[in-house]
């Protein structure tokens, strides 16, 4: 069996790709990110969309980020359906990713192969309506590159309509496709793994207590609700640190919160910086108002951190309640309010916490899902009507 992956985006594709190569089932590797290098296995396989050309595609477009969003997205997609039609190499599934395959994936369907879209988040539909309302509620603008995201609405759906397949990797995303009436048997889930080995252990936390959150989209990340808890919390000697993106255009409350003393705010940084963020962590909040796993979570898992997770977002599936962490409703505020004031509390119960979060990142791995997702591949290979449900 051989798959064709496909993804202008990186995400964890070079993962996939590299999972797939173990398993002797990668047959090429379309990717538009050109700044990391692939896994050395994968090398061989890929085939690199021209970074000069996508540069050229957003210069051509300057008068407005969606129309440019839209002019590459379509490129990148034809592109890859022109070298599908062209090549004669085996391809028995073809594996895109949302917003950036329709032409691929059908391009591949009418050489004989079946098709999986993967969504990271929730039905389109879904994700839009939240952020939207949240967006109104807090009267916080929703950032041009959300917006031009969602401009592509039409496309997404039309993708959803011609797959034979689509790809989760949480169990609200599939329930989110389920209620807008996509039959359950064609939605699969498979978690994702850490891109962060688990410690062995970890110290007992001493000092100052420290809450981190990572999420760069402000509103669909649920920042300001988890600046209102930690408004309504007032520690003395604690921190928030928050890894995010603040919109430009932010009314004066959320403007308040930002500077209060105790939040601390922080840019957009590298594996080696988040490590040390992670292990200065007593606790890791993530407010998500939709979010289709946050690998984030996992991470701070990984390194013991205990963690307080909306119920929104897909990596509250790993949640054991009261054992590695809790979780709550988007915009429970007194709920999320009520966790971290208990971590802050009871540091014993947060060291047990700790050793659990590491067990549970310990079984989830990128083994694991290489194994799951061979695993459908050979499912799906074998009938298109076998029940999908979670890998």
């Amino acid at each position: 069996m051989k798959v064709v992956l496909a993804s202008l985006g990186r995400f964890h594709t070079h993962r996939t790709a590299s999972e797939l190569r173990k398993g002797d089932m990668l047959g090429r590797f379309f990717t538009g990110h050109a700044r990391v290098p692939v896994p050395v296995e994968v090398a061989p396989y890929t085939t690199t969309y021209p970074l000069l050309r996508f540069i050229a595609n957003y210069a051509l477009t300057r008068a407005g980020a969606t129309s440019a969003l839209h002019r590459s997205t379509d490129h990148f997609d034809g592109w890859v359906a022109r070298h599908i039609a062209a090549d004669s190499t085996r391809m028995d599934v073809f594996h895109g990713y949302s917003q950036y395959c329709l032409k691929s994936l059908n391009s591949a369907k009418a050489k004989g192969a079946c098709c999986v879209v993967e969504r990271a988040g929730a039905h389109i539909d879904q994700q839009i309506e939240i952020v939207q309302a949240a967006s109104s509620r807090w009267g916080i603008p929703i950032g041009s590159y959300l917006q031009s995201y969602f401009a592509t609405r039409s496309r997404m759906i039309a993708e959803y309509d011609s797959a034979d397949w689509i790809l989760t990797c949480s169990e609200g995303s599939r329930r989110s496709f389920c209620e807008r009436g996509i039959s359950a048997e064609k939605v699969a889930t498979i978690p994702l793994g850490s891109n962060f080995a688990p410690v062995a252990s970890r110290s007992p936390q001493t000092g100052k207590f420290t809450v981190l959150s990572i999420g760069g989209d402000f509103v669909r990340k649920g920042i300001p609700t988890l600046l209102e808890a930690w408004e309504q919390v007032n520690l003395p000697n604690a921190e928030l640190r928050l890894i995010t993106s603040v919109p430009t255009r932010l009314p004066y409350k959320w403007r308040r919160l930002l500077n209060r003393r105790d939040v601390c705010v922080l840019g957009r940084m590298g594996h080696a910086q988040l490590r040390i963020e992670f292990q200065l962590a007593s606790l890791f909040c993530l407010a998500s108002l939709e979010d289709g796993f946050s690998m984030a979570v996992l991470e701070a898992m990984a390194h013991g951190v205990p963690v307080v997770v909306s119920t929104g977002a897909g990596s509250s599936d790993l949640v054991i309640e009261g054992v590695n962490g809790f979780t709550f409703k988007p915009d429970d505020l007194d709920g999320l309010a009520k966790h971290i004031l208990f971590a802050y509390q009871n540091p014993e119960a947060v060291a047990l916490m700790s050793a659990a979060s590491i067990t549970t990142a310990s079984a989830c791995n990128w083994k694991l899902y290489g194994d799951r997702l061979r695993a459908f591949y050979r499912q799906i290979a074998v009938s298109t009507h076998c029940a999908a449900g979670t890998i």
